[in-house]
């Protein structure tokens, strides 16, 4: 009685409260369900654990698709014991992601191997329908990759619904942050912040480059400081951080972006009155 039920007109996304990692959980309106990251340097099962319980509450039992944005563990290391309670359709990684040789690496890859997922690579240009009048598209890396940093690497997914907007950056920095910025502007309605909202991340280029109505920090008590907050509300954004509101819930609608949290509710919208659709 608890399952899912899918909002044609409407896409749903949830920061899952995973301490300093990362974890999101796309609601699509054709009805699959995508993650995003699922990690934690809390620990691997701590963040399994958070993930499961809030798919297992929706009667959620498979993964359509799962985006890991690069090879730190805080955005990866909770996948393998995932993989032991769902079903996961494919795993999809930058060409760049398993250049890494830890040990760590190669136990996410051989776990994704052995429970029989297909392993898929994409880059920038890439595409995917997501049901009428929703759109992924990749906005990063290049295919071949820059000969730089997991992190100016990152998977970067750029998600539009009915003109609504939401921009998934995973720990994005410099050179990579800048060769996304260097795009035509994207305003947007949510921003995940790069790199747990770091200051090293360049908040007011990708601030000024999208255009947030709402920033979402995933991230532990060290990103909850004044210098951060100050660094990300120069624009008028609603700044919400998983380590002090908990779970971050948007519905993006073509009537309006709804932005909630598990501890304060309904969030309201930032004094410019939120970015209008998109044409």
């Amino acid at each position: 009685w608890f399952t899912h039920r899918p909002h044609p007109d409407r896409l749903d996304c949830t920061f899952v409260s995973v301490g300093h990692g990362l974890a999101v959980v796309l609601h699509l309106p054709d009805g699959r369900t995508f993650l995003y990251d699922c990690g934690s340097v809390v620990s691997p099962r701590f963040a399994a654990n958070a993930v499961a319980g809030y798919l297992w509450e929706r009667g959620i039992t498979h993964l359509d698709a799962v985006f890991l944005s690069h090879a730190d563990t805080d955005h990866y290391n909770g996948l393998p014991d995932l993989l032991d309670r769902f079903s996961v359709a494919a795993v999809y990684v930058s060409p760049v992601m398993f250049r890494d040789k830890s040990a760590a690496i190669q136990q996410l890859q051989a776990s994704i191997v052995a429970h029989g997922v297909p392993l898929r690579e994409t880059w920038r240009g890439d595409a995917m329908r997501a049901g009428a009048g929703c759109q992924i598209d990749v906005l990063h890396p290049p295919r071949a990759g820059l000969v730089a940093s997991d992190n100016a690497n990152c998977v970067v997914l750029a998600i539009e619904f009915a003109g609504r907007r939401l921009l998934l950056t995973g720990d994005l920095e410099p050179p990579g942050l800048e060769q996304v910025t260097d795009e035509a502007p994207w305003a947007c309605d949510v921003l995940s912040a790069p790199h747990h909202g770091s200051v090293r991340s360049l908040p007011a280029e990708i601030l000024h480059w999208c255009l947030p109505s709402y920033v979402a920090i995933s991230g532990g008590d060290r990103e909850n400081t004044a210098k951060v907050r100050a660094a990300y509300s120069v624009t008028g954004a609603r700044i919400l951080n998983t380590v002090v509101d908990g779970a971050i819930m948007a519905e993006l609608s073509a009537a309006r972006t709804v932005v909630r949290t598990f501890r304060n509710g309904l969030i309201a919208p930032p004094p410019h009155g939120g970015r209008p659709p998109s044409s």
